[in-house]
């Protein structure tokens, strides 16, 4: 697929002599065109693997009759504070890291059958908490759901730490392997074929999610296993120079932490563009309830899934032109007016805390709601990654992007667990004999749109800080050289 050079420059340089290279790698006009048909393969299979948990455990659960703080607890916070530890570690590590098959790959290695294995584990929990308790709890105090829920938490932790690993990982390899004149064009096919595994989901397989769970965690588990191992076998890394030292020039865990959060957060652009995307994903804390509030609206799972379905299709038409624009004018610019857009059509969504319609109508208007966010949210899709890459420091990128995941994990432990704890609260307070047992997920859009309205606020701090570094043309990364 490529050839290598022996230089030693380093992973962000782009050679004069043309446009198809990064660092040491050097690609034909072929070769690049199978780096990407393997990249986007395996992306397809695992972002189709993403879709099932988020959509499909919170329904087993609430079958389970999982209190929403319980819920919200397994599908949120738990992840979270393990990704908090983690991400840090894989960053740094991941960036340091010299071996025959390259920095990235490795982790990827290892960490995709413990994915596979996890999710064929979640298939099987109703009859391994069952053979747990008819064995080792039989006459116990314990019902055989409270130990269902317990397995179902335990899989999810394996499944949450290795598709931690690589989501991170496979992140920082894109960034490693593809040509930077190609990044943009790249990233608009990259989620092109990411909405494409995301809309054949929701619109051929989600409808199945309750009837048939343990079927699609299957099918998942087994399609992310043999894809994206073929990918880890076919994309091959470069040459990289040896790793930076740390600050004191000393090995060791107090010397790497030191030098870790000193780099990571050196510039008050780094702290701006870490509580932007903290406190925006606090605001997204609610999503795991809009399937909730869907269906009290009496839209049905397949009513909901064929919604995106078509939502995803037209957004992966759009992004490639999407991605032009961003490009040209520069994809922070693009990112501070979309958001401005998102932020105003969070309140679109709040329509049902006022009146309530038929379903029918509930389902024109969540149609006409999707219509008017899908231009922000395709502006969103082609602007996001490429904008990062041009903020951080290409050199230290995994450190970086795992500085950011620490930050936003932080913040947003305590936030799964209080959306789920708020939900409850206004349940209380509401009374079910005349509001309806499900009412309180109509507050979600008011969660969202009041971080939504923090995280602007900093992302319009970065953006002045941006220009003030040198804006479009003269921008480099606060600290450091690339």
């Amino acid at each position: 697929m490529s050839n290598f050079t022996t230089d030693a420059e380093t992973i962000s340089t782009v050679s004069a002599t043309g446009p198809l290279r990064r660092g040491t790698l050097v690609y034909t006009r072929a070769g690049l065109a199978m780096l990407f048909i393997w990249l986007l393969w395996g992306d397809f299979c695992f972002t189709l693997m993403e879709q099932v948990i988020p959509s499909i455990m919170p329904l087993k659960l609430k079958a389970l009759n999982t209190p929403n703080w319980l819920m919200a607890t397994i599908l949120t916070a738990i992840p979270t504070a393990m990704a908090t530890v983690a991400s840090p570690i894989l960053g740094y590590q991941s960036d340091r890291l010299r071996t025959r098959w390259g920095r990235r790959i490795p982790f990827l290695f290892i960490a995709t059958p413990f994915v596979a294995l996890a999710l064929l584990l979640m298939a099987f929990s109703p009859e391994i908490g069952s053979f747990i308790h008819r064995t080792f709890l039989a006459g116990k105090d314990i019902s055989p759901t409270t130990v269902i829920i317990a397995c179902i938490t335990i899989f999810m932790m394996g499944y949450k730490f290795f598709d931690l690993v690589s989501n991170l990982i496979f992140s920082y390899l894109l960034n490693d392997v593809v040509p930077a004149t190609h990044l943009t064009r790249f990233y608009a096919l990259f989620r092109i074929a990411g909405i494409a595994a995301s809309a054949s989901y929701n619109y051929f397989i989600f409808q199945f999610g309750e009837s048939h769970t343990r079927e699609v965690l299957l099918g998942a588990a087994l399609l992310y296993f043999v894809g994206f191992m073929q990918m880890c076998w076919k994309v091959k890394e470069g040459e990289y120079p040896p790793p930076p030292e740390t600050l004191d020039k000393r090995k060791g865990f107090r010397s790497e932490a030191e030098t870790y959060f000193k780099e990571c957060f050196i510039h008050r652009i780094y702290w701006y563009y870490f509580l932007h995307t903290a406190c925006w994903n606090i605001g997204g804390a609610s999503y795991i309830f809009t399937i909730f509030l869907n269906l009290s609206l009496g839209i049905t799972l397949d009513q909901h899934g064929k919604i995106l379905g078509v939502a995803q299709v037209l957004t992966a038409l759009l992004l490639y032109p999407a991605g032009i624009m961003a490009d040209r004018l520069h994809p922070l610019r693009v990112m501070v007016w979309v958001k401005i857009g998102i932020l105003a059509s969070v309140l679109l969504n709040m329509i049902w805390l006022f009146k309530t319609f038929s379903p029918q109508t509930n389902f024109y208007i969540l149609v006409g709601i999707t219509a008017v966010t899908l231009p922000l949210n395709v502006l969103y899709a082609a602007a996001m990654s490429p904008m990062i890459m041009r903020l951080l420091p290409a050199s230290r990128f995994g450190q970086f992007c795992s500085a950011c995941f620490m930050m936003v994990s932080l913040f947003s432990i305590l936030s799964g667990i209080a959306v789920g704890a708020t939900f409850d609260l206004i349940r209380r307070f509401l009374p079910e004999a005349v509001w309806g047992r499900d009412y309180c997920y109509r507050f979600a859009p008011v969660w969202t749109f009041i971080f939504f309205s923090i995280g602007l606020v900093f992302l319009l701090l970065l953006f002045r800080e941006w220009k003030r570094c040198g804006g479009d043309t003269e921008y480099k990364a606060p600290g450091f050289d690339n």
